[in-house]
């Protein structure tokens, strides 16, 4: 899944607006933050001990860091004694596990893991917190004792650092609520693949603890989750009309232009979004309409095949936005309402073919129609030139789509 998670928007929401929007440029910070298959959240109490811990399968680099010049060193961790302890769907530890081993790490201004320099017991010893981290394989264990990287050290652990949240310290949860608020948050891969469903404990956590849901930072992990079911919806859209065209764009009083597109193999964002709802996690649904990245070129030919990176056609996209549903026609085909935006073909490909009168972006330009054999033919009004109508018509001449990479 391309985007934000949820327990990465949690910790930066603990950490308040400033450290979200520093944090939201770290990305391989805010990968190790997910709740993937090693995710482990931990509520206990820091003892003194600090340990030899080595780097373990964290491949980390040197250089200045977020808190500090991270020179090479030796890795400590610090020892927690714990009395709760939540893992992710794989995550796996031995019964009865009594204490843990929490390593800390800093980040370089290029998103990599540096060496953490602010002192090895850098937990409040004998206060009850919660921490989340990244479970390492039995063979990186220190000591026996299971051991976890910490890569998001700056909002952690809470409730100590929740001073720095936008709400007087009586509007928080607890940091029992807040471990059990993390159990029902879903793994990244059911999230995925099943979102409605990845998100049924949320919702049913929520009617349970109506006035706990409305404290900080509950709100805003609802919310936030919300945003990323609805991502995740849409990316399981695969447009039926995906494909490879032939277009042309007749403009009065000048020849047709010719050119070839290829989209994407699934929908990128909403075209026309929804208001956003008053109640989060309520009435979750597939988006009405999506957009669709198009790659475009003078010549079949040269559309990118499935594995090219996308950079290479980034001067040469364009979109198509589509409703998601189909209206049926009286002869067994299907049309969908929709719109192209080619500003970017225009200047690369038709550099002559500049267009006014665009009208209302959310508006549809035309049709989408699929006939029963499934042969997709476009026609779309957009724009006018000298008060007159510029038409683009196309069809599409093989199901062949592109991937990100």
């Amino acid at each position: 899944m391309r985007r934000w998670m949820v327990v990465p928007l949690l910790l930066g929401a603990l950490a308040g607006e400033g450290a979200r929007a520093e944090s939201s440029r770290c990305k391989l910070l805010l990968h190790f933050a997910l709740k993937g298959p090693r995710t482990v959240h931990v509520l206990g109490a820091a003892r003194p001990d600090t340990v030899l811990a080595g780097g373990g399968p964290v491949q980390y680099t040197t250089g200045d860091g977020h808190f500090g010049p991270g020179t090479d060193r030796p890795i400590y961790g610090q020892v927690v004694a714990i009395d709760r302890i939540g893992t992710s769907a794989t995550a796996s530890l031995p019964p009865g596990v009594s204490s843990v081993v929490i390593v800390p790490w800093d980040y370089s201004a290029k998103c990599r893991p540096t060496p953490w320099t602010a002192g090895a017991r850098w937990l409040p010893v004998g206060e009850r917190g919660l921490v989340v981290g990244v479970l390492r394989e039995p063979r990186f264990w220190t000591g026996g004792i299971p051991t976890l990287d910490v890569h998001v050290t700056d909002v952690q652990p809470y409730p100590q650092k929740r001073d720095r949240s936008p709400v007087a310290t009586d509007s928080l949860l607890t940091v029992d609520e807040l471990f059990t608020l993390l159990e029902t948050v879903p793994d990244e891969d059911r999230l995925d693949s099943a979102p409605l469903e990845a998100v049924t404990p949320v919702q049913d956590w929520v009617r349970a603890n109506p006035a706990v849901a409305r404290r900080w930072p509950a709100t805003e992990v609802v919310g936030m989750l919300h945003l990323m079911v609805e991502e995740a919806l849409l990316e399981n859209i695969v447009p039926p009309v995906a494909g490879t065209y032939r277009f042309a764009v007749a403009r009065p009083g000048r020849d047709s232009a010719v050119f070839f597109a290829r989209t994407y193999s699934n929908a990128t964002m909403q075209w026309n979004p929804r208001k956003r709802p008053t109640v989060w996690l309520a009435d979750m649904q597939a988006p009405e309409t999506y957009t669709v990245l198009i790659a475009t070129a003078a010549s079949e030919g040269e559309l990118p095949v499935r594995d090219e990176p996308r950079v290479i056609y980034m001067g040469r996209e364009g979109s198509l936005g589509l409703y998601r549903d189909a209206r049926e026609r009286p002869d067994g085909s299907r049309e969908w309402p929709g719109r192209i935006d080619i500003f970017e073909i225009e200047r690369a490909l038709l550099a002559d073919f500049q267009t006014s009168g665009r009208g209302d972006q959310s508006a549809s330009q035309g049709l989408f129609v699929m006939d029963p054999q499934g042969r997709v033919r476009v026609e779309l009004t957009i724009g006018q030139s000298d008060g007159r109508p510029v038409v683009v018509r196309g069809e599409r001449i093989s199901t062949t789509t592109a991937v990100f990479k």
